[in-house]
This record gives structure tokens, C-alpha cells and sequence, in this order.
């Protein structure tokens, strides 16, 4: 993804809130996302095609006869969570970290569920 340059200005508040930001481009680029959702309902992901969005997870999904976990790979058809853009807010929300997003995903293929972020989405 290119880089566009843009500037703005802060005052002297909110160039201290700024400071404690890590990334604050990365930041910033994540909120217009977030915006542009609330705006318009419509999401924008990191990666803007589908099907290179093919992030994919190991699953243990039972024993074999030797008692060793049978790991499985499972396409999650979310974006990459450590893309170099940052994390897409609409594959991984902020409400868990990649992290519990991972375990929950496993955890729903264990019971026979598929990821309810990856169904449904046509483009």
C-alpha cells in the first residue's frame, strides 16, 4: 500500500496525547478506518481483496492413537494480524487480542463452527 503525505495540527494538548502514541500514523490511519465504517457501515480491510486475505491458524483438532495432538491448518480468511499496516479493525476487533481471538477461533472449530468473520463476505 502506498503512502500519501498529509499533515495536521495539533495544539499543544493534543500534540501530548500524540507523544504517548507508539505509532501515531499507524494510529491515525486506523481511526479514519473506523470512521469511514461508522460513516458509511461499509468496512475496508488491510488487505483489500479477498482472496489474499488467507491468514491461517494451527488448530489441535483431536489425539492419534499415541496420545500426540493432530494439528490442523485452518484458513481464518481474515487479514494478516501483523500485516505492516497494522492490525485490520474489521478482521480483528478490539475487543480481544490476536491472541483470544486465536483461542476463540480454535475453539469454535473444535465444536464444528466456522469463524463467524470469515462467512459471509463476497466481494
Amino acid at each position: 500500500m502506498g503512502r500519501e503525505i498529509k499533515t495536521i495540527s495539533l495544539d499543544k494538548t493534543t500534540a501530548q496525547i500524540a507523544e504517548n502514541i507508539a505509532n501515531f500514523s499507524q494510529w491515525v490511519r486506523q481511526q479514519l478506518l473506523l470512521h469511514h465504517l461508522l460513516e458509511t457501515g461499509e468496512p475496508i480491510h488491510m488487505v483489500r481483496q479477498k482472496i489474499h486475505r488467507q491468514y491461517k491458524v494451527a488448530i489441535p483438532t483431536h489425539r492419534d492413537s499415541f496420545g500426540r495432538p493432530v494439528i490442523e491448518s485452518y484458513n481464518t480468511n481474515r487479514c494478516n494480524p501483523y500485516h505492516s499496516d497494522g492490525r485490520c479493525s474489521v478482521c480483528w476487533p478490539d475487543h480481544l487480542s490476536i491472541e483470544e481471538h486465536t483461542l476463540e477461533i480454535a475453539r469454535l472449530y473444535q465444536m464444528g463452527i466456522k469463524d463467524p468473520y470469515a462467512e459471509g463476505e463476497e466481494e
